[in-house]
């Protein structure tokens, strides 16, 4: 083994060791999961914000899965924010004006966090969470009395996270998504249980009031408003957690462009906040969180650039040594020995993670109890996503490094 070589092995190593922690973490709390109260004891008062920009095509569907929800109507209050929309957002939205559970909110475009922010400036008195929607996503009627019941299993949590799946993944770009996220739901209940969710997500995340209160409202946060307010709850040590149980589906992004659009942003918003909070890194007081959550994150990063650039520079080697070769010596018309296989520690490696990957979907998708995922969505993660996810990556940490920013773009449509 070279000294180029040595970082493969490593991350390849840290990867496995880090599945593995993760696989007995995820067994922990779904064991949690299992006992938890079936009825709720009370029924706060919820109010859930939508923040929507350019919406009309989702907008309706998204507002009447809310209304759907099975809680009492008297206790849920929905507002909706037209965040200066030029399309007809504000038109359809007017189809619900007479609606008391439904408030409808207008102002100039400031983005969504000043959209957010705005509605929480005028919540009713007594509301005590505080939820968000995305005006592209849809909830399971259910989906707010598992939210409520995750708050009154422990009192010291501060927000609580959904599960998040892929609404009519119908192409390939969105069958390697839904195993994606179906990956993800496996991740956030792994991190639940470790106590390190850094993420608080936009589809139907809920905060209590008071924890808002303490911690302050959204910022813009170089995009990634959710990920900064994750941050920030865990600098003050005001608790996240999260419930399987509660399902919402959200419209993903239908071309590679879209796809690389948003997840610039996402790995963009990321390293910049990972900096701004820098002094969460190696902090004795964090715990998991400092030593282990946000480390292994920023090195998954960085390893899996080195990994995919390592691999085009050795691909281009060999092609380049065996036209050199058969220039040299000519072309051999002798067939490959088909039953001698060279299996190297880093193959095997990497046939291990592939292996748990691919576990890790279908415990993310079992967990829900909505099965969606298909062996075709797999397929297309492992085999496709390795090949584009290094392009956003390189990007976001080249205008990371040179200081330049994301904007944000809809990739929804």
């Amino acid at each position: 083994m070279n000294w180029a070589e040595f970082p493969v092995y490593l991350s390849l190593f840290l990867s496995l060791y880090t599945l593995t922690l993760f696989f007995i973490a995820f067994f922990e709390e779904m064991e949690k999961e299992k006992l938890a109260q079936d009825k709720l004891q009370y029924y706060p008062r919820v109010a859930v914000i939508v923040p929507a920009y350019n919406e009309e095509d989702t907008i309706e569907a998204t507002v009447n899965s809310l209304l759907a929800l099975d809680y009492p109507k008297d206790r849920l209050k929905i507002y909706v924010v037209n965040d200066g929309s030029k399309d007809r957002t504000w038109e359809v939205l007017q189809s619900y004006k007479d609606d008391k559970q439904v408030a409808l909110l207008s102002k100039e475009n400031g983005g969504k966090a000043s959209a957010m922010n705005f509605a929480f400036e005028r919540l009713e008195a007594g509301t005590e969470l505080v939820g968000i929607l995305d005006a592209d996503s849809f909830v399971k009627k259910d989906a707010l009395l598992e939210v409520v019941k995750k708050f009154q299993e422990d009192s010291k949590y501060s927000a609580v996270t959904p599960a998040i799946k892929i609404y009519n993944p119908n192409k390939i770009i969105r069958f390697l998504q839904n195993a994606e996220y179906n990956l993800s739901v496996w991740l956030r209940k792994s991190f639940d249980n470790l106590g390190t969710i850094f993420i608080i997500p936009g589809p139907f995340s809920f905060y209590k009031k008071e924890a808002l209160d303490v911690a302050g409202l959204w910022k813009h946060a170089h995009g990634t408003e959710d990920l900064e307010m994750g941050l920030r709850f865990q600098e003050i040590g005001l608790k996240i957690a999260n419930t399987s149980k509660a399902v919402v589906y959200t419209v993903s992004p239908n071309t590679v462009y879209k796809l690389y659009k948003q997840r610039l942003r996402w790995t963009y918003g990321f390293l910049n906040n990972a900096w701004d909070y820098r002094f969460l890194f190696f902090n004795p007081e964090k715990g998991a969180l400092s030593f282990f959550a946000l480390p292994v994150s920023v090195l998954s990063i960085v390893f899996a650039l080195y990994i995919f650039f390592y691999g085009v520079y050795t691909l281009i080697k060999t092609i380049i040594e065996k036209i050199l070769n058969i220039y040299e010596f000519g072309l051999s018309l002798s067939l490959p020995d088909f039953f001698y296989w060279n299996f190297s520690l880093t193959l095997w490696l990497a046939i291990i993670l592939i292996f748990s990957a691919f576990v890790a979907t279908i415990m993310g998708d079992k967990a829900t109890n909505e099965r969606n995922l298909r062996f075709k969505d797999q397929l297309a993660y492992i085999f496709l996503y390795g090949f584009i996810a290094p392009v956003w990556l390189s990007v976001a940490l080249y205008k990371t490094v040179r200081g330049q920013s994301v904007k944000w773009v809809k990739v929804n449509k």
